[in-house]
């Protein structure tokens, strides 16, 4: 277990790298927990991604292998059941490539891809037989249903609900409109949908067995501790992939004008007029209120409940903050983000 200390990588002002500026570090009061048993996880779960996942060409798998997708649950669920880690690695992988397919996709061909996800989730849709996309995620999530046959709380069906919930609010959600997404709290609000916040304290509740009591479930300051680390997770992506976005967004055009950039730090540069080394800082900043602000609440919640209740909030309060950790360190050294 160690501090981390990590760098961040801030955008390009132009495609030369040798112009990058030079890195400013960014320290996290949480510990980053590794698992012994990552790298045989993540072997596993290339593995599988490699043999059934419909690569357009050959060798183009090597993308994923580089980008280091199956690592996110490694870093970020530490305390996750062994029997259920790898599944989870599956769906992080599953996951940043639906991002992937959906960035292809216009408005109306999400919403049919998204309304045949729900019966395969569900397992009451059986995947087309040409569709090898719909077999994947036939075969993860049906393994995540699974795991309800010995677990009386049926997290599994749970998080099966949960992204169902996601993927409902994302057909009726309205394109990033930087107008109205124009200062952090807007934009945070937008993209806890965008990005599935509440999907992965899902994830986590499921994958580290954590069934939350439903009084605490009600209990509004509960929400307030998921906000705050759902934002630090925001706030770190952003961060670590605003290089890659700048990249991708001067190799792409419609009619002479280039994309928008879904992301903080230029939602911080035109809120508060900073250019890009301001922006930046100001985002490190909040994360290091986040993480004091959600020290405080743990004391907090630690005068008010005992028990059974106490000893629940410090499992979960452990496993949130690994998350946080484990988001920051794969943010950094992930190939997704930090291989240009």
């Amino acid at each position: 277990m160690h501090l981390i200390s990590l760098d961040f990588f801030p955008a390009l002002t132009t495609l030369a790298v040798h112009d990058i500026p030079p890195k400013p570090s960014f320290t996290s009061c949480f510990p980053c927990i590794t698992r012994s048993d990552q790298d045989a996880v993540g072997e596993s779960v290339i593995k599988y991604f490699i043999e059934n996942w419909p690569w357009k060409i050959p060798g183009d798998f090597t993308k994923l292998v580089g980008q280091g997708l199956e690592l996110w649950t490694g870093f970020t669920l530490p305390t996750a059941l062994k029997d259920r880690i790898e599944c989870a690695s599956m769906l992080s992988v599953l996951g940043f490539m639906l991002d992937d397919i959906l960035d292809t996709y216009n408005h109306d061909q999400t919403k049919q891809f998204m309304s045949r996800l729900r019966g395969l989730i569900l397992g009451n849709t059986h995947p087309a037989a040409d569709n090898q996309v719909e077999f994947v995620f036939a075969d993860i999530y049906a393994r995540i249903r699974d795991t309800d046959k010995t677990d009386p709380f049926r997290l599994g069906n749970k998080y099966c609900e949960e992204t169902l919930r996601w993927i409902m609010a994302l057909l009726n959600q309205e394109p990033f409109n930087a107008s109205v997404q124009n200062t952090l709290e807007s934009y945070a609000e937008y993209r806890f949908t965008d990005v599935g916040v509440w999907w992965a304290f899902s994830l986590m509740e499921w994958a580290c067995n954590l069934p939350v009591p439903e009084h605490i479930a009600c209990d509004p300051n509960f929400h307030a501790l998921q906000r705050k680390a759902g934002m630090h997770g925001l706030l770190t992506n952003d961060l670590y992939s605003y290089r890659r976005e700048v990249l991708q967004a001067s190799r792409i055009s419609f009619n002479g004008m280039k994309p928008k950039i879904v992301n903080s730090i230029p939602v911080v540069m035109v809120e508060h007029n900073f250019d890009e080394g301001e922006a930046t800082e100001y985002i490190k900043n909040h994360l290091t209120e986040v993480e004091v602000s959600f020290l405080e609440m743990e004391d907090n919640w630690k005068l008010k409940y005992s028990g059974d209740d106490l000893a629940f909030f410090e499992k979960y309060f452990t496993a949130t903050k690994c998350m946080i950790a484990g988001n920051l360190w794969w943010s950094a050294s992930c190939g997704r983000y930090n291989q240009l």
